[in-house]
This record gives C-alpha cells, sequence and structure tokens, in this order.
C-alpha cells in the first residue's frame, strides 16, 4: 500500500492521500528558467496529480499570521490567477520539452479538471467588520472570476481546516519569527 506524500512550504505541511503525485513548483529548474529573463513567469507553490480523479491542483499558500500583517492584500486574487496561468504554461512547455519532469508534465495536462487553490492563513485579528468567513467568499469570487478560464473550480481555504483532498497542518513556527517575505505577493 502506498503511504501518503508529503510536501512541506514555509513551514506549512501538505499530505496528500497515496497514489497522488506532487512537486513543489519553485524547486523545478524548469521554473527557474521561465521566471528569469524576459519572462518573468511566476509559479503556485505546489502542483498536485489526483490521478484516479483526472484532477489537477495548482495550490499557492499564503501566510499572513505574521503579527505585523494587518490586512491581507487586494491584489492577491489577481495575484493566485496570474500564478495559476503562469504554472500553467510552465506545465505546457515542460511536456513538450522531454526532459525528466517531460512525464508529469504530460499527465498534468490529460487532466480533466484544473483547480486552482489557495491555502491561507490568516492575520489574526482580522481588520474591524471582516470575518474569516467573508474574507474567503471575497477571495473565492475574485479568484473564480478571474480564473473562469483556467479552472472548473477556484478552492479558497483557511490552512487549519481539512475541507479539501489533502491535509494541510498550519505553519510550526512562531508568528513572529516567520520570515516577513511571506506576506507579499510574490
Amino acid at each position: 500500500m502506498d503511504e501518503a506524500l508529503t510536501v512541506t512550504i514555509d513551514g506549512r505541511t501538505f499530505e496528500f492521500p497515496a497514489g497522488w503525485q506532487a512537486l513543489i513548483y519553485d524547486k523545478w529548474p524548469l521554473h527557474s528558467q521561465l521566471s528569469g529573463g524576459a519572462i518573468k513567469a511566476k509559479g503556485c507553490d505546489v502542483v498536485a496529480l489526483d490521478p484516479a480523479a483526472h484532477t489537477l491542483y495548482l495550490i499557492e499558500a499564503k501566510d499572513y499570521a505574521h503579527p505585523s500583517v494587518k490586512e491581507i492584500p487586494v491584489k492577491l486574487p489577481d495575484t493566485i490567477v496570474q500564478k495559476g496561468f503562469d504554472t500553467l504554461a510552465g506545465i505546457f512547455a515542460g511536456a513538450k520539452l522531454g526532459e525528466s519532469f517531460s512525464p508529469f508534465c504530460q499527465q498534468a495536462l490529460n487532466c480533466q479538471e484544473i483547480i486552482l487553490a489557495l491555502s491561507i492563513e490568516m492575520p489574526s485579528p482580522l481588520p474591524e467588520g471582516q470575518s474569516a468567513t467573508t474574507v474567503l467568499s471575497f477571495l473565492q469570487e475574485r479568484i473564480a472570476a478571474g480564473a473562469r478560464y483556467l479552472t472548473t473550480a477556484p478552492l479558497v481555504t483557511l490552512a487549519s481546516t481539512h475541507d479539501t483532498p489533502w491535509r494541510c497542518y498550519p505553519s510550526q513556527k512562531s508568528p513572529g519569527v516567520r520570515p516577513k517575505n511571506l506576506h507579499g505577493d510574490s
């Protein structure tokens, strides 16, 4: 029996079911090539394949739980959508290059469903008048509008919940020692 696959991004651990494939997209040599030079492609943090469901997940992990963060950037949905499109373009390029990652990319492109997912750790406290529910709803709506040609159904979830096909364990780092670069739009 296969074991679950784990991937760690900035202290947050994603645990995918047995049989899935997942990788940290930023660590791919292909992404480094596409993000440098004239292209300046961005990328989602994790690319995951559920072969049984023929589903590709493009997952962005955002951590806004640092004490200095007071609110989530208004442009976050646009950034997530751009990363989704750029990641899919990178996967397409990878499928055509015939490198070691080509089989993964080809399998990804054969998926019948693409889901752009945002796993987020919220600032605490949220700005007055906001709740986690309203923020998640806003993000879901804006990402859905921007990604309507990319994804079948965007997924926006708190990192601390388990309402996804995978499990996500929030960062084990103390909020006071988390690097400040985790809260930017990059």
